[in-house]
């Protein structure tokens, strides 16, 4: 009877793939031939890159392509950066602030954690962006398709994200839901008033959001995910179920150019 041959030790289980790492480039003043060039694009579309300026997010690659990329960029005269995707998912679920106060040059800031008390040393990074909101076209029924018109539009909306430096993920203040610990006449004004204090005591803005072109998702399956549902579930539709905003987009923008300060916060 023959051996019984041992029994073989088990395969090593295949690594997972490396995530793919987003390209951003600071273009300002680069030539359009070499811009071009470097991304495979016309002379046109690298003029108005370079033109624009500011960090922007071009592509999202396998890492060994993403730093060639790069490469050519530097090469060509820009700043250029890869961001690992890991990195901007870790920010992309801000945490949420109720309300707070900002004086004698610090914030406290109420969230769903607990209170947070900040010095403008503490800051990285503020992000900050309008949001657009609509309603989704609906057709009406019957062999013509039109298309209801709705005379009023909801109103748009806008973010604040303060990056810190002892933590990846961003605080969101939305001007509209904040409370403020002593009465203020406009929400969005005050807000913005800290930032500009902010930033004079050195704390680097961002406000590039309001350059993009707008990307829109439903807010009801925005909410609906974060809340764990299953996907099909019927349930009786209501207004807000066809709302339409870019809060996606702009959490998305926030969180590379976050993780992209970090890194070059690290060197």
């Amino acid at each position: 009877m023959p051996e019984t041959a041992p029994e073989a030790a088990a395969a090593p289980a295949a690594p997972e793939p490396e995530g793919r790492g987003r390209v951003v480039c600071d273009a300002a003043g680069v030539e359009a031939a070499a811009l071009g060039a470097a991304l495979g694009i016309g002379a046109y579309e690298a003029g108005q890159l370079a033109r624009r300026g500011g960090w922007q997010e071009l592509r999202a690659l396998p890492p060994a392509e993403a730093l060639a990329l790069a490469g050519r960029l530097r090469a060509a005269g820009a700043r250029a950066e890869v961001v690992p995707e890991a990195d901007g998912r870790r920010a992309a679920r801000p945490l949420l602030v109720q309300g707070g106060g900002f004086e004698g040059g610090s914030l406290a800031l109420d969230t769903g954690a607990g209170p947070i008390g900040l010095l403008p040393a503490e800051l990285l990074l503020i992000v900050r962006g309008p949001i657009t909101r609509e309603y989704q076209a609906q057709e009406a029924p019957g062999w013509r398709a039109l298309r209801h018109v709705r005379v009023n539009n909801p109103q748009p909306g806008y973010r604040f994200h303060l990056h810190r430096r002892a933590d990846p993920v961003p605080l969101e203040l939305d001007p509209a839901e904040f409370a403020f610990r002593s009465p203020r006449a406009s929400a969005h004004l005050e807000l913005g008033a800290w930032c500009d204090a902010l930033a004079r005591d050195g704390v680097a803005v961002d406000d590039g959001f309001r350059k993009l072109p707008v990307a829109l998702a439903l807010v009801a399956a925005r909410e609906e995910a974060a809340k764990g549902a299953r996907p099909g579930v019927q349930h009786r539709e209501k207004e807000s179920d066809r709302l339409l905003d870019n809060l996606v987009q702009f959490r998305a923008y926030s969180a590379w150019r976050g993780a992209l300060e970090r890194r070059l916060g690290a060197r």
